[in-house]
């Protein structure tokens, strides 16, 4: 990344502007949005790291701590917590129409092909 400089000081930005409820979604979505910067803000850290710039990364922790907390719960939630139940619908299959369509395409292709030769 070119200007780690700009990209921390939005992800700041992004971060006080969440704490001042500018976002949609109200409280019921806070965890996700917090996830999300959490997710963000553990990547900015590593990037200014690297550039050299302990300053920001200090500063952009210690402002993304609760962020970074969400984030890390949601992903130890993910790791540990069996996945939803898969949902099954009823009703004619498209597969089949889309297979067919798509079966009659090849073997026109393929007489037209015979045909020429």
């Amino acid at each position: 990344m070119l200007n780690v400089d700009a990209m921390i000081k939005s992800m700041l930005f992004l971060i006080k502007e969440e704490r001042q409820g500018q976002f949609p979604g109200g409280r019921a979505r806070r965890f996700a949005r917090y996830a999300c910067l959490g997710g963000m803000t553990q990547s900015w850290v590593r990037h200014a790291l690297r550039a050299h710039r302990p300053w920001l990364a200090c500063k952009l922790l210690v402002s993304g701590s609760p962020m970074l907390a969400a984030g890390v719960m949601k992903k130890f939630r993910s790791v540990f917590l069996q996945p939803a139940p898969a949902i099954r619908i009823s009703g004619p299959s498209l597969d089949k129409e889309k297979h067919d369509v798509w079966k009659e395409a090849n073997a026109s292709l393929a007489s037209k092909e015979s045909s020429e030769t």
